[in-house]
């Protein structure tokens, strides 16, 4: 059975599991003997959809499940199966496909060793004109604390917000495209994550900030992580979070990161998906 991830171009998230599962990455699914669709966007809705004999697992992140909930019509996927990087999206999901099932995506860099924490504080944010993102509030987050380096980074392939162009404060790094070494050297610098949300959904940022024992603060409520209220004030924010980077993060939500985002389990519930819908399994497992 050939596999095929099917994801769009600028989607390095879609790269990334292709490269897992030594399978070739595409946004088309023709000619493929199965395949993984990311990003279930209304486009990849519709290439999954001109398949539905081929077996196929349907990947389905925060924003992805807004706009389907939102959509009137319920679709028939065929021969399928429904995972999610993001537990509390199962049941919300579950209303218009089922059976769905947690699939975690792994930590990408090495957290077995990670690095010490940080002396003096700084603050990481991941900004892009994707609409899930609360691109306002983190400007405003940004102008209104000047005490402590903001680093400011985007996925490969993903331009910073055009509301950034030409932005300029002297503590701020306005540093783009990230790749993997440069996460690296900008995780050694980060005490905290910080994150502006609009839908629900787990970032890949916060498992690998959680992995590297950085706290996260969120406006969605995630596991072992700060929640921004939705009523709370800039100096508010600002506050809690001086106080909260004062010590490093208990080690307790580092180890429940580690023990669910990793390969070993990716592999595992991959395979079980397999098994159960009597598919051949992906070469690279």
């Amino acid at each position: 059975m050939n596999w095929r991830v099917v994801s769009p171009d600028w989607c390095v998230f879609g790269k990334r599991i292709a490269s897992m599962l030594g399978v070739e990455c595409s946004d088309k699914a023709e000619g493929a003997g199965a395949a993984i669709f990311i990003e279930m966007f209304p486009g990849m809705i519709e290439e999954a959809l001109r398949y539905k004999n081929t077996p196929k697992i349907c990947w389905w992140t925060g924003t992805d499940v807004r706009v389907y909930l939102e959509n009137k019509e319920t679709y028939d996927f065929g021969n399928s199966a429904h995972v999610t990087d993001t537990p509390w999206l199962i049941y919300q999901l579950s209303k218009k496909v089922n059976p769905v099932c947690f699939l975690p995506m792994p930590c990408s860099l090495n957290s077995d060793a990670p690095p010490p924490y940080p002396k003096d504080p700084s603050i990481l944010l991941y900004l892009s004109d994707h609409q899930a993102r609360d691109i306002p509030r983190s400007i405003e987050f940004i102008k209104h604390n000047q005490w402590c380096p903001i680093f400011v980074v985007s996925g490969l392939g993903v331009r910073l917000p055009k509301a950034l162009d030409g932005f300029s404060q002297s503590n701020v790094n306005l540093i783009g495209q990230a790749t993997y070494g440069m996460m690296v050297h900008i995780f050694e610098k980060t005490s905290i994550y910080v994150r502006f949300m609009h839908f629900d959904g787990m970032s890949q940022l916060v498992v690998e900030s959680k992995c590297l024992g950085r706290h996260v603060a969120s406006t969605v409520m995630t596991p072992y992580c700060e929640l921004i209220e939705p009523d709370f004030s800039q100096a508010e924010i600002s506050e809690g979070i001086k106080n909260l980077i004062k010590d490093p993060p208990d080690e307790a939500g580092r180890e429940w990161y580690r023990a669910l985002f990793n390969f070993k389990t990716f592999g595992r519930i991959v395979g079980e998906i397999c098994n159960e819908k009597k598919w051949e399994v992906p070469k690279g497992l």
